[in-house]
Order: structure tokens, then sequence, then C-alpha cells
């Protein structure tokens, strides 16, 4: 959890998403008290496979990380590879950040086919009169690149004194 706050905060205000990103935004903040911009939304995951994910998404606005529980994230996702893409599931996103200075806001899709899928984060913010609207292209991977827990790690090669007696 730690790793992925770092990620996030590191990422404030860049497009760091798996998958070439295709943001639009809309809705404007409606409240007199509401700061001024959009919310953007940034993937704080490394990959998607096909089955059961873990989609964790943080908040930004003006380069600056969200964390109010009382924010409200719907996911939409479209399998792009469809002559005509119709939505094919969608979630609300679960509310983690209690005590951490950024949140993370999670879902738990299940995607039924690797390709390419579509993304699109609705994003209310409470005082704010429409939600932000992003949508963000997703790569789904027949399988992942990175071992599963309880998969043996991949193999390397690490150099030992043996190896090079001099290490100067």
């Amino acid at each position: 959890m730690l790793l992925l706050l770092a990620a996030l905060l590191a990422s404030c205000g860049q497009a760091a998403t798996p998958g070439q990103p295709t943001s639009s935004s809309s809705g404007q903040a409606g409240a007199a008290a509401q700061p001024a911009g959009n919310v953007e939304p940034v993937f704080a995951f490394s990959e998607a496979v096909a089955g059961k994910n873990r989609v964790a998404i943080g908040l930004v606005r003006n380069n600056t990380p969200l964390n109010d529980p009382n924010i409200k994230v719907h996911l939409r996702f479209y399998d792009l590879d469809e002559t005509n893409p119709q939505v094919k599931f969608e979630s609300d996103a679960t509310y983690y950040g209690q005590g951490l200075p950024a949140a993370f806001y999670v879902a738990d899709p299940t995607f039924d086919k690797p390709g390419n899928w579509g993304i699109e984060i609705q994003t209310q913010v409470p005082g704010q009169a429409q939600p932000s609207v992003s949508k963000q292209r997703l790569e789904v991977k027949d399988r992942s690149e990175v071992p599963n827990v309880g998969q043996p790690a991949i193999s390397t090669k690490t150099l030992t004194m043996k190896d090079v007696p001099d290490p100067a």
C-alpha cells in the first residue's frame, strides 16, 4: 500500500496509467466554495489481466492528491475490441485512505478476456455541481508478467565474490 501511495504522489499531475490514456474531462466545479479545476484520476496499479483484478485509482486536483471519504467514484468498463463498445459492467469504487495523505478508490472488476478495454471514471466531489468524467484506455493482458503470491520469484543472476573477486 505504501508503494502505491508513493507512486501516486510521485505521479501527481502526470498521466501515469497502464496503457495509453484517452483522457477527456467534463464538468466544472459548480459551487463557489469548491476549488477550481477538474478531478483527474491516476491509476495506482501496474497491470490488468484476464480474470479478477484490483483496480486502484488516486484522485488529483490542481496537482494535489485528494483524500475525502465522501467523494463518490463510479467506474464503467467497455470492451474496445468490439465493433460497437457498450458498457460490459460497472462498479462503485471503495474508499481507502483513512490516516493517509492521499486516498485510493478501489474496485475489483473481472475481465472476461484480454484486449483493449476502456474505463469511464465518474468522480462526484461534494459541493461540485456535475461529476468529473475521464475516459482511460487499459490493456488487459492474457497473463501477468509479475509473479503472483505463492509463485516462484523470477530467477536472476546475482554476482558474488566468487564471480568478481576484486569488488573495486
